[in-house]
């Protein structure tokens, strides 16, 4: 180094004392003795054949380099996670670019994962979110939810050849056989093949390939006729191919089914609401409610159904059935609003269908703003939270709201659904045909 440096001091390690980089040198220099010592008194390793390893103190001095530099993959998972957060794309893509470049990073497969999660919620591209999956794949190509992610990506991507792709690379994950002639599935099937099974649908249903879909979930029905996943992919694909008649039996099969899901309760509400049966569709998603009473998004699901039953029977407009005169609606919208916003899961779309539903029926949303505001995803009973809602903070009004604990969001599930349940969410005794 003298010889490429002539100006540095003869000393450099004594030069730099007194400053931080001195410091950092001395501690070094301190390490360097102490393994030293240790190599005196165990000896070293061997020399080894194959993958060479990286000495000790150089692993040392390029962690704390990260350190001082906060490059280490717990300062960029943080940073990460605090430029979404505050929805700072670019900072984010930054933070992507120091994991993708720098090969010391080694990142573990969940929390590759959770960089493609955080993506997703700042709305990047797919291409983004499909390099992060890609390049966790490069550093764990053997992680299999990893490999999940990646090809539920290419299921619904935009791409026509990434959807072929998914598919293909699905069918043989799951274990089943297409044939000209028949289709073939496993002889047994766990819940992450039949996840995999309801993506592969998503994608033959994305390219308009609605009979393959009711094909594979015909041969999957005879099979496998008490999963709701695959339940309710059989009536999606029914209804598909012009057979909705047909598809109804099956959503009240998959709600039924031993290892129903509040998913498959949604399902079925989503598919009352595109044909206007607004009370039906609330008494589905009562089912999804009592399915998953911690899931704000379903009893705003609920809300928002029994304010358009409302407004069409103002209106002379009601389609299917009406609304029963037990209801008071304004008062039970305010209370399913309090309890959704009581969950410990509330999201952007969970407050959007609450604020419509109020708006429709002219439900004052003041309270219920406030316990939004308060919002603590880790209570679990329901206590008495105040807020000050002034401006300014000068003198404010305050208000005192109660949260609705887990036993009175069930509560109000059980009640409002024996008000509204019928044959719509009581199947068939024979089952779906």
């Amino acid at each position: 180094m003298h010889d490429w440096l002539p100006v540095l001091p003869a000393n450099s390690l004594e030069a730099a004392s007194g400053t931080v980089e001195g410091k950092l040198r001395q501690q070094l220099a301190s390490a360097t003795k102490v393994i030293k010592q240790y190599e005196k008194m165990v000896g070293t390793l061997g020399k080894t054949t194959g993958v060479p390893t990286t000495p000790p103190i150089e692993v040392v001095l390029g962690a704390l380099q990260d350190a001082a530099d906060g490059n280490l993959s717990s300062d960029l998972m943080d940073k990460a996670q605090e430029t979404t957060e505050r929805r700072d794309r670019r900072e984010f893509l930054n933070v992507i670019r120091q994991v993708i470049e720098r090969a010391n990073i080694q990142l573990d497969a969940q929390e590759f994962r959770r960089l493609a999660g955080m993506a997703q919620v700042l709305g990047l591209e797919q291409s983004i979110v499909g390099a992060i999956l890609t390049h966790g794949l490069s550093i764990h190509p053997n992680d299999e939810e990893l490999k999940r992610s990646k090809l539920s990506l290419l299921a619904h991507s935009t791409d026509s050849r990434d959807r072929q792709q998914a598919r293909d690379e699905l069918a043989q994950i799951v274990g089943m056989k297409i044939t000209e002639h028949e289709v073939l599935p496993p002889q047994n099937i766990n819940d992450e093949q039949l996840q995999l099974f309801g993506i592969m649908l998503d994608a033959l249903h994305a390219d308009g390939l609605d009979t393959e879909a009711l094909r594979i979930a015909e041969a999957f029905s005879k099979k496998f006729p008490t999963r709701t996943i695959v339940c309710r992919n059989m009536a999606r694909a029914l209804k598909a191919c012009g057979h909705e008649d047909a598809s109804w039996a099956w959503y009240k099969q998959g709600i039924c089914a031993p290892d129903a899901s509040d998913a498959s309760a949604v399902w079925y509400g989503n598919s009352l609401h595109n044909v206007e049966r607004h009370v039906d569709a609330a008494e589905a998603y009562l089912v999804a409610c009592k399915l998953d009473p911690d899931d704000g998004v379903n009893f705003g699901h609920v809300a928002e159904e029994l304010a358009l039953a409302w407004a069409d029977g103002i209106a002379g407009n009601t389609k299917g059935r009406a609304l029963p005169d037990a209801i008071d609606v304004p008062e039970v919208i305010r209370q399913l609003v309090t309890a959704a916003y009581s969950c410990p899961r509330v999201d952007a779309e969970c407050i959007s269908r609450c604020r419509n539903a109020a708006r429709r029926s002219e439900v004052d949303m003041h309270e219920a703003e406030i316990l939004l505001r308060t919002h603590r995803p880790d209570e679990q009973d329901a206590v008495a939270v105040e807020a000050n809602v002034g401006v300014d903070g000068g003198g404010g009004e305050v208000a005192s709201v109660r949260r609705m604990g887990i036993a009175q969001r069930v509560e109000l599930t059980r009640s409002l659904y024996a008000v509204l349940k019928s044959e719509v969410t009581i199947p068939r005794e024979d089952g779906p045909k």
